[in-house]
C-alpha cells in the first residue's frame, strides 16, 4: 500500500502537484482483508479533509492493490 502511494506521489511531483492536491482516490483491492492496512496508510499520508475515496474489490493484475487519483492544481 505504501509503495502504491509513493509511486502516485512521484508521478504527481512530475506534474508540479503533490498528495495535498488529491481530491479523489479509487482503490482497487484484490481482497478486503487489505482494507485495514489501506486505512492506516491513508490516514498517514492524507490529512483532513480527506480526499473522497472509493474502494473496489476486483482482480488486480500484478499485485494486491492498485489506485488511481484525481488531483487539482490551484489556479
Amino acid at each position: 500500500v505504501v509503495l502504491v502511494f509513493a509511486n502516485i506521489s512521484n508521478i504527481l511531483k512530475q506534474t508540479g502537484l503533490n498528495l495535498k492536491d488529491v481530491v479523489k482516490v479509487t482503490v482497487y483491492l484484490s481482497d478486503y482483508r487489505y482494507f485495514e492496512e489501506l486505512n492506516e496508510v491513508y490516514r498517514e499520508i492524507f490529512s483532513e479533509p480527506f480526499p473522497a475515496r472509493t474502494p473496489v474489490k476486483t482482480d488486480v493484475p500484478f499485485g494486491l492493490i492498485m489506485a488511481d487519483v484525481v488531483a487539482l492544481k490551484d489556479n
